[in-house]
């Protein structure tokens, strides 16, 4: 079985809502984990410090489990947001949401990332597909631009912004209290929210998943054809034998 949704044939689930979830929880994995490892990085001895003395630095939550044992996620507005662009983008999309496959989950998913991440940093709201991080993120890699690297201006504004509370006050981006860290998280959440109020996540799911199975047609037509053309080859080289 090679596609995610095969299993929904059994259990009678509605394959767009379960593509939708399982898209949004990719995204908010490869979002929490690009936040902490480039906008808040902690040093090695950072992390023996929090190990000796039980205190943790702030590290971006957008997975806050109600029960770590039984791993359901918290809801949040933007994983709401998220679920229901998702689910609009694929019944507007040509595609077959029962053929749906986990590597085209993650198309739809490290395009919507990359859109989130440049309208917070720099307000763009117009989408734009974006070939070559597919190659590198599609097989469970990041795969995701260095965004401190190109945008180390709008990072740094970000970041400020994160840290400034609405009553005046700032938070120290390495502060070890927990009820900061819950203000830094619910600051982010906020800014997560209103980059996908600004963007259109129905068009980028549908045309992410229609450009992507449209390349992915035209790779496999390619391969053939070289594959055909190398036994071609071969076939003539024999002949002179």
């Amino acid at each position: 079985m090679d596609t995610l949704l095969t299993c929904c044939l059994f259990c009678c689930v509605d394959p767009i809502t379960e593509c939708s979830v399982s898209t949004a929880m990719d995204i908010l994995k490869k979002l929490e984990k690009t936040l902490q490892e480039e906008f808040f990085p902690i040093s090695n001895q950072e992390r023996r410090d929090t190990f000796l003395s039980q205190k943790k630095y702030f590290r971006p939550n957008l997975l806050d489990l109600d029960e770590p044992k039984t791993g359901f996620v918290k809801d949040t507005i933007f994983k709401q947001q998220l679920i229901a662009g998702i689910s609009s983008g694929l019944k507007e999309s040509n595609v077959s949401v029962w053929s749906i496959t986990r590597q085209e989950e993650r198309a739809i998913s490290i395009q919507l990332i990359n859109s989130i991440f440049i309208n917070m940093l720099a307000g763009e709201t117009k989408f734009n597909y974006v070939q070559n991080i597919i190659s590198t993120s599609i097989f469970d890699k990041k795969g995701l631009p260095d965004y401190k690297q190109l945008h180390p201006k709008e990072v740094e504004n970000f970041l400020e912004t994160i840290r400034s509370l609405p009553n005046g006050s700032k938070i120290d981006l390495k502060t070890q209290d927990p009820v900061e860290h819950k203000a830094l998280n619910i600051q982010i959440e906020k800014a997560i929210s209103a980059a996908l109020e600004k963007l259109d996540v129905v068009e980028i799911a549908s045309t992410s998943i229609n450009t992507f199975r449209s390349e992915m047609l035209k790779k496999e037509k390619s391969d053939v054809q070289q594959l055909t053309e190398m036994f071609e080859n071969n076939s003539v080289d024999m002949s002179r034998i």
